[in-house]
């Protein structure tokens, strides 16, 4: 029989392995690449891709400080993950391991600089759908928040939350992994390599089940 400890020190070995596979598959597009995925929706012809996070529920940290982790909105301490995914469901950026005490907006603000000429180069025209607690501004585009008697704008709201379905099925693929957290509670280091591990296997089960 093999013992507990050995299959430990197994898993601890292999996630990074697996992690490193698979985080060499994930790519910023070129902008030659980009432009060839434009007018893919109808209603967003320059949107290329989708932003979306989700939050990982830990334990209080005993020491650390546990406000850094804590979500007034949420109620829990917790570290998020940020996903972007272009309009053909395939993951093209992925960081984790922000701390629980920013929203979607701080996280974003501490990712690379994305749009024309940044570090994740965007070509002019070409744009960002995202949900909204990011920020209203270049490259991302996000949702009307008074709607009331506007129909152009309850409409546009309405196909936004359609094309946004590739990456929600995504996060909930990675939500369903992430339940390996109740089993298994892993050290600071190993939450992010966790996470982002459980965002590709997401995308490969969706790949392979044609949830897209």
């Amino acid at each position: 029989m093999i013992s507990p400890t050995t299959v430990e020190r197994e898993i601890r070995f292999l996630l990074p392995v697996l992690w490193i596979y698979f985080k060499q598959q994930v790519k910023w597009p070129t902008a030659e690449q980009w432009l060839e995925m434009a007018n893919h929706w109808n209603m967003f012809p320059g949107a290329v891709t989708v932003i979306d996070g989700t939050r990982h529920r830990i334990q209080r940290p005993q020491t650390e400080p546990w406000q850094l982790f804590y979500s007034g909105h949420c109620r829990y301490h917790n570290f998020s993950t940020q996903i972007i995914m272009d309009n053909h469901g395939n993951i093209v950026f992925i960081q984790s391991g922000f701390l629980g005490h920013n929203n979607d907006s701080g996280q974003f603000q501490l990712m690379a600089n994305i749009g024309t000429d940044e570090e994740l180069h965007l070509p002019p025209g070409l744009y960002i759908l995202a949900d909204k607690g990011y920020p209203s501004i270049y490259p991302l585009v996000t949702y009307w928040r008074n709607v009331a008697g506007d129909l152009t704008r309850q409409l546009f709201n309405r196909e936004l939350t359609k094309v946004r379905t590739c990456v929600e099925h995504c996060i909930r693929r990675v939500k369903e992994y992430g339940a390996v957290d109740h089993l298994w509670h892993h050290e600071r280091w190993m939450f992010p390599v966790v996470s982002e591990l459980c965002a590709f296997l997401a995308e490969r089960h969706i790949e392979l089940s044609q949830v897209l």
